[in-house]
Protein backbone atom coordinates (compact mmCIF):
# COMPACT_ATOMS: atom_id res chain seq x y z
CA UNK A 1 0.00 0.00 0.00
CA UNK A 2 1.28 3.49 -1.40
CA UNK A 3 0.46 6.90 0.90
CA UNK A 4 0.12 9.78 -1.15
CA UNK A 5 1.77 12.93 -0.17
CA UNK A 6 0.03 15.93 1.79
CA UNK A 7 -0.31 19.23 -0.01
CA UNK A 8 0.28 20.96 3.29
CA UNK A 9 4.09 21.38 2.78
CA UNK A 10 6.78 20.15 4.77
CA UNK A 11 6.42 23.20 7.40
CA UNK A 12 3.87 21.60 9.02
CA UNK A 13 3.13 18.05 10.90
CA UNK A 14 0.35 17.32 8.61
CA UNK A 15 -3.18 17.25 9.71
CA UNK A 16 -4.44 16.26 6.76
CA UNK A 17 -3.08 12.91 5.41
CA UNK A 18 -4.09 11.88 2.69
CA UNK A 19 -4.01 8.37 1.70
CA UNK A 20 -3.76 5.79 -1.65
CA UNK A 21 -6.76 3.89 -2.97
CA UNK A 22 -6.30 0.43 -2.18
CA UNK A 23 -4.86 -1.02 -5.35
CA UNK A 24 -3.34 -0.34 -8.62
CA UNK A 25 -6.55 1.12 -9.88
CA UNK A 26 -6.54 3.84 -7.30
CA UNK A 27 -2.87 5.02 -7.45
CA UNK A 28 -1.82 8.58 -8.09
CA UNK A 29 1.47 9.37 -9.59
CA UNK A 30 3.70 11.33 -7.63
CA UNK A 31 7.69 12.43 -7.58
CA UNK A 32 7.74 11.60 -3.70
CA UNK A 33 9.02 8.15 -2.68
CA UNK A 34 6.92 5.77 -1.52
CA UNK A 35 5.87 5.89 2.35
CA UNK A 36 5.38 2.60 4.86
CA UNK A 37 2.63 0.92 4.23
CA UNK A 38 -0.24 0.69 6.88
CA UNK A 39 -0.48 -2.39 8.88
CA UNK A 40 -3.81 -3.80 10.28
CA UNK A 41 -3.88 -2.09 13.81
CA UNK A 42 -3.55 -4.41 17.00
CA UNK A 43 -5.42 -3.52 20.19
CA UNK A 44 -2.33 -1.27 21.59
CA UNK A 45 -3.37 0.69 18.42
CA UNK A 46 -6.24 2.38 19.45
CA UNK A 47 -5.71 2.94 23.51
CA UNK A 48 -5.02 6.22 23.26
CA UNK A 49 -9.16 8.58 22.68
CA UNK A 50 -7.02 10.82 19.90
CA UNK A 51 -5.94 7.80 17.91
CA UNK A 52 -9.75 6.12 18.31
CA UNK A 53 -11.02 8.78 16.60
CA UNK A 54 -8.71 9.12 14.05
CA UNK A 55 -9.14 5.74 13.07
CA UNK A 56 -12.75 5.84 12.66
CA UNK A 57 -12.92 8.81 10.58
CA UNK A 58 -10.03 7.66 8.55
CA UNK A 59 -12.07 4.57 8.21
CA UNK A 60 -14.89 6.41 7.60
CA UNK A 61 -13.00 8.75 4.38
CA UNK A 62 -9.69 7.17 3.96
CA UNK A 63 -8.02 10.02 5.49
CA UNK A 64 -6.37 10.85 9.10
CA UNK A 65 -7.31 14.06 10.49
CA UNK A 66 -6.44 14.64 14.72
CA UNK A 67 -5.30 18.28 15.40
CA UNK A 68 -1.83 18.46 15.80
CA UNK A 69 0.05 15.63 14.80
CA UNK A 70 0.23 11.79 13.53
CA UNK A 71 -2.69 9.43 14.77
CA UNK A 72 -2.15 6.07 13.87
CA UNK A 73 -2.39 3.95 11.07
CA UNK A 74 -5.51 3.62 9.01
CA UNK A 75 -6.62 -0.21 8.64
CA UNK A 76 -6.47 -1.41 5.07
CA UNK A 77 -9.44 -3.29 4.58
CA UNK A 78 -11.65 0.27 5.49
CA UNK A 79 -9.28 2.59 3.09
CA UNK A 80 -10.57 4.26 0.37
CA UNK A 81 -9.82 7.49 -1.57
CA UNK A 82 -8.91 10.23 0.66
CA UNK A 83 -11.96 12.23 0.65
CA UNK A 84 -11.68 14.14 3.35
CA UNK A 85 -9.80 14.64 6.78
CA UNK A 86 -12.27 14.97 9.31
CA UNK A 87 -13.14 16.44 12.54
CA UNK A 88 -12.04 14.60 15.98
CA UNK A 89 -15.30 15.62 17.07
CA UNK A 90 -17.28 12.83 15.91
CA UNK A 91 -16.73 9.32 14.01
CA UNK A 92 -18.87 7.38 12.68
CA UNK A 93 -19.77 3.72 12.87
CA UNK A 94 -17.16 2.39 10.00
CA UNK A 95 -14.17 0.34 12.45
CA UNK A 96 -15.28 -1.58 15.37
CA UNK A 97 -13.72 0.25 18.39
CA UNK A 98 -14.71 2.10 21.57
CA UNK A 99 -15.37 5.92 20.25
CA UNK A 100 -14.43 8.24 22.62
CA UNK A 101 -14.96 12.18 22.25
CA UNK A 102 -11.83 14.08 22.04
CA UNK A 103 -12.65 17.56 23.28
CA UNK A 104 -16.23 18.27 24.70
CA UNK A 105 -16.72 22.04 23.92
CA UNK A 106 -19.33 22.89 26.65
CA UNK A 107 -20.39 21.44 28.87
CA UNK A 108 -22.99 21.89 31.96
CA UNK A 109 -22.43 18.94 35.03
CA UNK A 110 -21.43 15.53 33.03
CA UNK A 111 -23.75 17.00 29.99
CA UNK A 112 -22.43 17.97 26.62
CA UNK A 113 -24.00 21.34 25.64
CA UNK A 114 -24.36 21.55 22.34
CA UNK A 115 -22.82 24.79 20.89
CA UNK A 116 -25.17 27.76 19.71
CA UNK A 117 -24.24 28.28 16.03
CA UNK A 118 -21.63 26.07 13.71
CA UNK A 119 -20.51 28.06 11.36
CA UNK A 120 -19.89 26.07 8.13
CA UNK A 121 -17.45 28.06 5.21
CA UNK A 122 -16.63 25.45 1.69
CA UNK A 123 -13.89 27.15 0.32
CA UNK A 124 -11.99 26.62 -3.20
CA UNK A 125 -8.98 28.98 -4.09
CA UNK A 126 -10.20 32.14 -1.88
CA UNK A 127 -7.44 31.99 0.73
CA UNK A 128 -7.01 35.62 1.48
CA UNK A 129 -10.94 36.02 1.60
CA UNK A 130 -11.63 33.26 3.63
CA UNK A 131 -8.63 34.11 5.97
CA UNK A 132 -10.88 37.63 6.62
CA UNK A 133 -14.10 35.39 6.90
CA UNK A 134 -12.57 33.39 9.69
CA UNK A 135 -11.25 36.23 11.20
CA UNK A 136 -14.62 38.35 10.66
CA UNK A 137 -16.80 35.32 12.07
CA UNK A 138 -14.13 36.07 15.38
CA UNK A 139 -14.90 39.37 15.75
CA UNK A 140 -19.06 38.70 14.99
CA UNK A 141 -19.48 35.63 17.78
CA UNK A 142 -19.77 38.28 20.50
CA UNK A 143 -20.92 35.68 23.77
CA UNK A 144 -21.95 33.06 21.69
CA UNK A 145 -20.42 29.62 21.66
CA UNK A 146 -19.51 29.01 17.56
CA UNK A 147 -17.98 26.01 16.32
CA UNK A 148 -16.56 26.62 12.88
CA UNK A 149 -16.12 23.86 9.78
CA UNK A 150 -13.85 24.66 6.86
CA UNK A 151 -14.20 22.51 3.94
CA UNK A 152 -11.46 22.86 1.40
CA UNK A 153 -12.13 21.58 -1.89
CA UNK A 154 -9.29 20.86 -3.01
CA UNK A 155 -7.74 24.34 -3.43
CA UNK A 156 -4.25 25.11 -4.69
CA UNK A 157 -3.58 28.23 -3.39
CA UNK A 158 -2.38 27.59 0.24
CA UNK A 159 -6.02 27.41 1.93
CA UNK A 160 -5.35 24.12 3.77
CA UNK A 161 -2.15 25.46 5.62
CA UNK A 162 -3.23 28.61 6.27
CA UNK A 163 -6.04 27.30 7.92
CA UNK A 164 -4.05 24.82 9.60
CA UNK A 165 -1.54 26.56 11.16
CA UNK A 166 -2.98 30.49 11.49
CA UNK A 167 -6.64 29.11 12.87
CA UNK A 168 -5.80 26.00 14.97
CA UNK A 169 -9.70 25.93 16.35
CA UNK A 170 -11.03 25.90 12.87
CA UNK A 171 -12.29 22.28 11.93
CA UNK A 172 -10.66 20.93 8.22
CA UNK A 173 -11.53 19.21 6.27
CA UNK A 174 -9.81 18.65 2.97
CA UNK A 175 -11.70 17.05 0.06
CA UNK A 176 -9.39 15.41 -2.78
CA UNK A 177 -11.46 17.39 -5.35
CA UNK A 178 -13.78 20.21 -5.87
CA UNK A 179 -17.08 18.34 -4.80
CA UNK A 180 -19.00 21.31 -5.42
CA UNK A 181 -21.09 23.60 -2.98
CA UNK A 182 -23.54 21.09 -1.62
CA UNK A 183 -21.58 18.04 -1.10
CA UNK A 184 -19.00 19.91 0.84
CA UNK A 185 -21.55 21.72 3.02
CA UNK A 186 -23.73 18.36 3.71
CA UNK A 187 -20.30 16.69 5.16
CA UNK A 188 -19.54 19.45 7.34
CA UNK A 189 -22.85 19.39 8.37
CA UNK A 190 -22.95 16.06 9.75
CA UNK A 191 -20.11 16.31 11.44
CA UNK A 192 -21.98 19.67 13.59
CA UNK A 193 -24.15 19.49 16.95
CA UNK A 194 -24.68 23.01 17.48
CA UNK A 195 -28.60 24.61 17.93
CA UNK A 196 -28.18 26.37 14.41
CA UNK A 197 -26.26 26.34 11.32
CA UNK A 198 -25.23 28.96 9.18
CA UNK A 199 -23.68 28.06 5.52
CA UNK A 200 -21.04 30.65 4.72
CA UNK A 201 -19.43 31.50 1.85
CA UNK A 202 -15.51 31.73 1.92
CA UNK A 203 -15.48 35.62 0.76
CA UNK A 204 -18.18 37.16 2.80
CA UNK A 205 -17.37 39.16 5.54
CA UNK A 206 -19.44 39.50 8.67
CA UNK A 207 -19.69 42.66 11.13
CA UNK A 208 -19.99 42.57 14.77
CA UNK A 209 -22.57 42.27 16.13
CA UNK A 210 -24.70 40.36 13.59
CA UNK A 211 -24.69 36.94 14.49
CA UNK A 212 -26.60 37.54 17.82
CA UNK A 213 -29.60 39.59 17.42
CA UNK A 214 -30.43 36.52 14.04
CA UNK A 215 -29.78 33.61 16.70
CA UNK A 216 -32.19 35.89 18.93
CA UNK A 217 -34.54 35.83 16.22
CA UNK A 218 -34.92 32.62 15.19
CA UNK A 219 -35.31 32.21 19.31
CA UNK A 220 -38.06 34.13 19.74
CA UNK A 221 -39.91 32.84 16.64
CA UNK A 222 -39.68 28.77 16.98
CA UNK A 223 -41.76 28.56 13.81
CA UNK A 224 -39.33 30.04 11.45
CA UNK A 225 -36.44 27.35 10.11
CA UNK A 226 -34.21 30.01 7.69
CA UNK A 227 -33.21 33.27 7.98
CA UNK A 228 -30.79 35.87 6.07
CA UNK A 229 -29.14 39.18 6.11
CA UNK A 230 -29.45 41.99 3.73
CA UNK A 231 -26.24 40.79 1.36
CA UNK A 232 -24.30 43.46 -0.09
CA UNK A 233 -21.20 44.04 -2.44
CA UNK A 234 -17.91 45.96 -1.33
CA UNK A 235 -19.02 48.53 -3.09
CA UNK A 236 -22.29 49.34 -1.30
CA UNK A 237 -24.43 47.26 -3.60
CA UNK A 238 -27.53 45.05 -2.92
CA UNK A 239 -26.69 41.18 -3.69
CA UNK A 240 -30.62 40.89 -4.81
CA UNK A 241 -30.25 36.85 -4.50
CA UNK A 242 -30.45 37.69 -0.84
CA UNK A 243 -34.38 37.98 -1.06
CA UNK A 244 -35.91 35.90 -3.43
CA UNK A 245 -39.44 34.48 -4.87
CA UNK A 246 -39.80 31.18 -5.96
CA UNK A 247 -39.34 31.65 -9.97
CA UNK A 248 -41.94 31.22 -12.29
CA UNK A 249 -41.83 31.36 -16.30
CA UNK A 250 -43.43 34.94 -16.10
CA UNK A 251 -40.86 36.02 -13.32
CA UNK A 252 -38.37 34.19 -15.38
CA UNK A 253 -39.17 36.07 -18.95
CA UNK A 254 -39.29 39.54 -16.51
CA UNK A 255 -36.01 38.83 -15.11
CA UNK A 256 -34.69 38.19 -18.65
CA UNK A 257 -35.91 41.18 -20.02
CA UNK A 258 -35.12 43.01 -17.52
CA UNK A 259 -38.59 44.34 -16.59
CA UNK A 260 -37.84 43.84 -13.34
CA UNK A 261 -35.83 46.84 -13.40
CA UNK A 262 -37.80 49.00 -15.67
CA UNK A 263 -41.11 48.45 -13.33
CA UNK A 264 -39.07 47.83 -9.81
CA UNK A 265 -41.97 48.30 -7.87
CA UNK A 266 -44.01 46.04 -9.65
CA UNK A 267 -44.94 43.00 -7.80
CA UNK A 268 -45.63 41.39 -11.11
CA UNK A 269 -42.16 41.81 -12.89
CA UNK A 270 -40.74 42.09 -9.39
CA UNK A 271 -41.51 38.86 -7.58
CA UNK A 272 -38.21 36.94 -8.08
CA UNK A 273 -35.65 39.85 -6.92
CA UNK A 274 -38.40 40.90 -4.93
CA UNK A 275 -37.65 45.01 -5.71
CA UNK A 276 -40.97 46.33 -4.84
CA UNK A 277 -40.09 45.55 -1.13
CA UNK A 278 -37.53 47.76 1.29
CA UNK A 279 -34.44 46.13 1.37
CA UNK A 280 -33.77 47.29 5.33
CA UNK A 281 -36.94 45.98 6.64
CA UNK A 282 -37.88 42.65 7.96
CA UNK A 283 -39.84 40.47 6.30
CA UNK A 284 -40.71 36.83 5.38
CA UNK A 285 -39.60 35.87 1.77
CA UNK A 286 -39.50 32.21 -0.20
CA UNK A 287 -35.67 32.20 -0.70
CA UNK A 288 -32.81 33.86 0.87
CA UNK A 289 -29.41 32.96 -0.36
CA UNK A 290 -26.43 30.25 0.39
CA UNK A 291 -23.73 32.85 0.78
CA UNK A 292 -25.00 33.30 4.21
CA UNK A 293 -27.71 30.88 5.67
CA UNK A 294 -29.00 30.38 9.07
CA UNK A 295 -30.52 27.59 9.73
CA UNK A 296 -32.62 26.20 13.20
CA UNK A 297 -31.21 22.47 13.68
CA UNK A 298 -34.47 20.96 14.33
CA UNK A 299 -35.77 22.28 10.97
CA UNK A 300 -32.58 20.71 9.06
CA UNK A 301 -33.20 17.58 10.70
CA UNK A 302 -37.26 17.28 9.43
CA UNK A 303 -35.86 18.82 5.75
CA UNK A 304 -33.06 17.12 4.88
CA UNK A 305 -29.24 18.19 3.75
CA UNK A 306 -28.52 19.93 0.39
CA UNK A 307 -29.40 18.26 -2.67
CA UNK A 308 -26.05 16.91 -4.24
CA UNK A 309 -27.54 16.84 -7.67
CA UNK A 310 -26.70 20.51 -7.55
CA UNK A 311 -22.87 20.99 -8.01
CA UNK A 312 -23.26 24.76 -7.63
CA UNK A 313 -25.82 27.53 -7.75
CA UNK A 314 -29.51 27.08 -7.09
CA UNK A 315 -29.37 24.29 -4.42
CA UNK A 316 -30.26 27.35 -1.79
CA UNK A 317 -33.45 27.71 -3.71
CA UNK A 318 -34.35 24.32 -3.92
CA UNK A 319 -33.34 23.99 0.14
CA UNK A 320 -35.86 26.84 0.89
CA UNK A 321 -38.26 25.24 -1.36
CA UNK A 322 -38.30 22.08 0.80
CA UNK A 323 -38.07 24.23 3.93
CA UNK A 324 -41.47 25.67 2.59
CA UNK A 325 -42.90 22.76 1.76
CA UNK A 326 -42.81 21.17 5.15
CA UNK A 327 -43.91 24.64 6.54
CA UNK A 328 -41.07 26.22 7.35
CA UNK A 329 -40.90 29.85 7.61
CA UNK A 330 -37.77 31.92 5.72
CA UNK A 331 -37.28 35.45 7.19
CA UNK A 332 -35.44 38.36 5.24
CA UNK A 333 -33.41 40.22 8.04
CA UNK A 334 -32.79 43.63 6.26
CA UNK A 335 -31.54 45.58 9.69
CA UNK A 336 -28.57 42.94 9.39
CA UNK A 337 -25.97 43.19 6.55
CA UNK A 338 -23.04 41.62 5.37
CA UNK A 339 -20.88 41.86 2.84
CA UNK A 340 -20.07 39.56 0.09
CA UNK A 341 -17.32 39.24 -2.89
CA UNK A 342 -20.11 37.46 -5.53
CA UNK A 343 -18.00 35.28 -7.44
CA UNK A 344 -14.49 35.25 -6.01
CA UNK A 345 -14.67 30.94 -6.25
CA UNK A 346 -16.28 31.05 -10.06
CA UNK A 347 -13.22 33.19 -11.37
CA UNK A 348 -11.24 30.20 -11.23
CA UNK A 349 -13.02 27.97 -13.74
CA UNK A 350 -15.76 30.61 -15.66
CA UNK A 351 -16.68 28.63 -17.80
CA UNK A 352 -17.59 25.45 -16.03
CA UNK A 353 -19.42 27.66 -13.47
CA UNK A 354 -21.37 29.26 -16.76
CA UNK A 355 -22.37 25.94 -17.20
CA UNK A 356 -23.57 24.77 -13.95
CA UNK A 357 -25.32 28.24 -13.28
CA UNK A 358 -27.82 27.02 -16.56
CA UNK A 359 -27.85 23.36 -15.47
CA UNK A 360 -29.07 24.54 -11.97
CA UNK A 361 -32.02 26.43 -13.34
CA UNK A 362 -33.21 23.10 -15.46
CA UNK A 363 -32.81 21.03 -12.32
CA UNK A 364 -34.96 23.08 -10.14
CA UNK A 365 -37.60 23.43 -13.04
CA UNK A 366 -37.16 19.83 -13.73
CA UNK A 367 -37.68 19.10 -9.78
CA UNK A 368 -40.50 21.62 -8.46
CA UNK A 369 -42.34 23.15 -11.63
CA UNK A 370 -42.71 20.86 -14.75
CA UNK A 371 -45.87 19.09 -13.45
CA UNK A 372 -47.47 22.09 -12.98
CA UNK A 373 -47.64 23.31 -16.52
CA UNK A 374 -48.32 22.07 -20.03
CA UNK A 375 -45.28 20.54 -21.61
CA UNK A 376 -44.79 23.51 -24.43
CA UNK A 377 -44.05 25.77 -21.54
CA UNK A 378 -42.27 23.25 -20.24
CA UNK A 379 -39.96 23.15 -23.51
CA UNK A 380 -40.43 26.67 -23.85
CA UNK A 381 -38.07 27.49 -20.59
CA UNK A 382 -35.97 25.11 -21.14
CA UNK A 383 -35.41 26.32 -24.42
CA UNK A 384 -34.96 30.06 -23.07
CA UNK A 385 -32.33 28.58 -20.41
CA UNK A 386 -30.19 27.35 -23.58
CA UNK A 387 -30.65 30.38 -25.61
CA UNK A 388 -29.26 32.29 -22.36
CA UNK A 389 -26.17 30.13 -21.50
CA UNK A 390 -25.08 30.14 -25.50
CA UNK A 391 -25.42 33.80 -25.18
CA UNK A 392 -23.73 34.47 -22.05
CA UNK A 393 -20.82 31.84 -23.59
CA UNK A 394 -20.23 34.02 -26.73
CA UNK A 395 -19.86 36.71 -24.50
CA UNK A 396 -17.32 35.41 -22.47
CA UNK A 397 -15.53 34.10 -25.29
CA UNK A 398 -15.36 37.61 -26.84
CA UNK A 399 -14.23 39.10 -23.57
CA UNK A 400 -11.58 36.68 -23.42
CA UNK A 401 -12.63 35.79 -19.72
CA UNK A 402 -10.32 33.42 -18.94
CA UNK A 403 -9.77 31.65 -15.34
CA UNK A 404 -8.22 33.15 -12.46
CA UNK A 405 -4.70 31.23 -11.77
CA UNK A 406 -4.64 30.71 -7.91
CA UNK A 407 -2.34 32.34 -5.94
CA UNK A 408 -0.85 30.68 -2.87
CA UNK A 409 -0.82 33.07 0.39
CA UNK A 410 1.51 33.00 3.34
CA UNK A 411 0.90 31.85 6.51
CA UNK A 412 -0.43 34.28 8.74
CA UNK A 413 -0.22 34.37 12.74
CA UNK A 414 -3.37 32.79 14.87
CA UNK A 415 -5.95 35.16 16.46
CA UNK A 416 -4.55 33.47 19.69
CA UNK A 417 -0.97 34.59 18.68
CA UNK A 418 -2.21 38.15 18.19
CA UNK A 419 -3.64 38.41 21.08
CA UNK A 420 -0.90 37.38 23.34
CA UNK A 421 1.22 40.07 22.13
CA UNK A 422 -1.20 42.72 22.45
CA UNK A 423 -1.38 41.70 25.93
CA UNK A 424 2.24 41.76 26.36
CA UNK A 425 2.48 45.02 24.64
CA UNK A 426 0.00 46.30 26.65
Amino acid sequence: MEAAPCRISGGVRARCRRHARTGLEGARASNHPPRATYPEPEESLVDDPQERVGFESAAENGTLCVGGGDAGAVPPRDRARGRSCVSPYRARDSWDVEKKEVETPVTEGNAQVPADLAVVVASYNVAALLAECLESIETARGALEVEVVVVDNDSSDGSQEMVSVSYPDVRLICNDVNEGFAKANNRAIKETRARYVLLLNPDTKIPERTLEPMIAFLDQNPDVGVVGPRVVRPDGALDEACRRGFPTPLSAAARFLQLDRVFPKSRTFGSYRQTFKDPGDRYEVDSVVGAFMMLRRSALEDVGVLDEDFFMFGEDLDWCWRFKKRDWRIYYLGDQQVIHHKGASCTTAPHRMNWHFHRSMVLFHRKHLVQRYPFFLNWIVYGAVGIRYALKSVVMVMRGTRARRPEPVGVRESPASRAEEASAEA
